[in-house]
């Protein structure tokens, strides 16, 4: 948070996932990203509106559902959420998950971040 500017809050742990690593651009972006095999969950967050999720693929499937009084953008295929984004508070979230997650486990994680 120091290198930041702002923290992040964001699960110590995600059950199956074994290795976590963070990652800070100075005064921009945090990312919490954590692995399992070839299969990753990534939290960032930074200063302002922009996408920073870092993910421009197109999906099938593409919903503004309501997490916590916020309005989230969850995108994904085969009834999994693969990418979410939001602004709050003068801050733009982002969770990617690589082999997705349930619509319900992804406004989980959601809830989670601040």
């Amino acid at each position: 948070s120091e290198i930041a500017g702002f923290e992040l809050s964001a699960p110590e742990i995600i059950p199956e996932y074994d290795r976590t690593s963070i990652l800070v651009v100075d005064g921009e972006m945090i990312e919490v990203l954590y692995q399992r095999g070839d299969a990753t969950i990534s939290i960032r967050k930074a200063a302002g509106t922009s996408n920073i999720s870092g993910d421009y693929n197109h999906y099938a499937e593409s919903a503004v559902s309501v997490v916590g009084g916020m309005e989230i953008m969850m995108k994904g295929d085969h009834n999994k959420a693969q990418l979410a984004t939001w602004t709050k508070d003068g801050y733009t979230y982002a969770i990617s998950a690589s082999a997705g997650l349930g619509y319900a486990e992804m406004s989980d994680l959601i809830r989670e971040v601040a």
